[in-house]
């Protein structure tokens, strides 16, 4: 489970990234499962539970991406996804950890960033979103070809040297200046700084933010987890803003 976060006009949105394996669907087969979302704060309050009824005979052999969504306020959350067949009571739970931080005033704000490596595959299963539900759905915020690419949601491949980030951000206000953006790992074993050729590829416009496309270059690493830090700068003000994920190497 990847945790998402991006904030845009005031509000703060948590997606919870999950990929559920083919070899987990096969172990359900019953005809329904029931995907269930729990989210609670550190005093351990429900500030979220939401549940979808799929039928598990159009996911059986293909991973699939599911990705719930919720508007929280600053905070530590603790969050679960438990699917369970209701045929046969066998059930698998993936959990994690999120921080949302508290909403800025600058006027330069990016997002987390997605990771991307090459290769289709999962299938991706949207949220049920009714009319009155607020915020947005991840597709929307994290666009990105699915005939070409898909998330790493795991481990880096071990052929995998270059990776693509897929960041959204938002300017309050525009200004004359470029957006132009760094990037850095650190390896938590021993807090080494690892520089991170950054190349801006397609930038996009969207309904109230931009997303950017970085291609990165991460030459051989040692097995290990990572904090990939994606510093973006305005040439004109010399504002600054970052946004960091997690890799791990095996």
């Amino acid at each position: 489970m990847k945790p998402l976060v991006f904030s845009l006009r005031g509000e703060t949105q948590l997606f919870l990234l999950s990929e559920i394996p083919a070899s987990a669907m096969e172990r359900f087969t019953g005809k329904t499962a029931e995907l269930m979302t729990r989210i609670s704060d550190e005093q351990a309050n429900l500030v979220k539970i939401d549940g979808m009824i799929v039928e598990l005979d159009k996911y059986r052999g293909q991973n699939v991406v599911f990705s719930p969504g919720a508007l929280l306020r600053p905070g530590r959350y603790r969050c679960r996804l438990v699917v369970r067949d209701l045929d046969t009571g066998e059930a698998a739970v993936a959990k994690s950890d999120a921080l949302v931080g508290k909403t800025s005033d600058r006027n330069l704000m990016l997002g987390q960033p997605l990771l991307l490596v090459p290769g289709a595959g999962p299938f991706y299963l949207e949220e049920e979103r009714p009319e009155t539900k607020r915020g947005q759905a991840w597709t929307d915020i994290y666009s990105f070809d699915t005939s070409a690419f898909r998330p790493l949601l795991g481990p880096l491949p071990k052929d995998a040297s270059r990776i693509l980030a897929l960041i959204p951000f938002y300017q309050r206000d525009l200004t004359q200046g470029d957006i132009n953006y760094q990037a850095y790992m650190v390896s938590l074993s021993d807090q080494q700084n690892i520089p991170v050729t950054c190349t801006e590829l397609e930038q996009m416009t969207k309904a109230g933010f931009q997303e950017q496309f970085l291609e990165l270059e991460l030459g051989l690493l040692e097995p290990g987890e990572y904090v990939l830090y994606i510093v973006a700068q305005d040439s004109s003000t010399k504002e600054s803003s970052y946004g960091r994920t997690t890799l791990v190497v095996r």
